[in-house]
């Protein structure tokens, strides 16, 4: 009877500790639900920026660069929508689980209390049939001519036993759809273990494609604040191999012309010219 009241109290501690599980798993879905609903605004806000940007943008390196980020971005998206499908997937599967291992604990519940019943029943139908034992044994010393009531108290006792049979034949089915559930909620539990080391595994994945678009955002603002800076050092060098084509264009002739003075002569005719495109440059 302790052992049957100890399980009882077991049962009801789990049954608080799954409950607890289960709303812990329901704030959790809820995340999930949260964070893919960021995730599909987060694609169309890429998708507006992506087009405005190889609109606006040039350079044929920048367009190249973007294009490539965005794909690689949709393609990191995409993952994040399918692990966040699998992560959601696997969390209606564990909360199909815990309701099942609370179904089975409110069937063992159930089972116990029978068996509490059925116990006390039992010490019941013993103590009837020890009283009907001694009545059997003490009526033939006190009155020989009550042998019919001694035969009516045999047939007593042997629908007792009979009932006792019957309940003890309960009891042992009892114990064995105890022991099935059992290994039920043993499955049960390893199952949900193993659903939890999945969706730690997803959720580390998750984090991990989470800081490669982190990277790849930063790796198009190093981009373009590269293409931004070099702009105006390509147009200095461009500025500066004209100058050097003209100056060795006006000193090949020159020189042809056999004319020593042609350094004097370029810088005199050219200056003004010269100084108004150094100027506008």
């Amino acid at each position: 009877m302790h052992i049957l009241q100890l399980l009882l109290l077991l049962l009801f501690l789990l049954l608080q500790q799954l409950l607890l599980l289960l709303q812990l798993l329901l704030l959790l879905l809820l995340l999930l639900l949260s964070l893919l609903l960021l995730i599909l605004l987060l694609i169309l806000l890429f998708n507006t920026t992506t087009s405005s940007t190889t609109t606006s943008t040039t350079a044929t390196a920048t367009t190249a660069t973007t294009s490539f980020t965005s794909s690689t971005k949709s393609i990191l998206l995409l993952l994040l929508l399918l692990l966040l499908l699998l992560l959601l997937l696997l969390l209606l599967l564990v909360l199909l689980l815990l309701l099942l291992l609370l179904l089975l604990l409110l069937l063992l519940l159930l089972l116990l209390l029978l068996l509490l019943l059925l116990l006390l029943l039992l010490l019941l139908l013993l103590l009837l049939v020890l009283l009907l034992l001694l009545l059997l044994v003490l009526l033939p010393l006190l009155v020989p001519l009550l042998l019919l009531l001694r035969l009516l108290l045999l047939l007593l006792l042997l629908l007792l036993l009979l009932l006792l049979l019957l309940l003890l034949l309960l009891l042992l089915l009892l114990l064995l759809l105890l022991l099935l559930l059992l290994l039920l909620l043993l499955l049960l539990l390893l199952l949900l273990l193993l659903l939890l080391l999945l969706l730690l595994l997803l959720l580390l994945l998750l984090l991990l494609l989470l800081l490669l678009l982190l990277l790849l955002l930063l790796l198009l603002l190093l981009l373009l604040l590269k293409c931004i800076l070099l702009l105006p050092l390509l147009l200095l060098l461009l500025l500066l191999l004209l100058l050097l084509l003209q100056y060795y264009y006006y000193y090949y002739y020159y020189y042809s012309n056999n004319n020593n003075n042609y350094l004097d002569y370029y810088f005199y005719n050219n200056y003004y010219y010269f100084y108004c495109y150094c100027y506008y440059y």
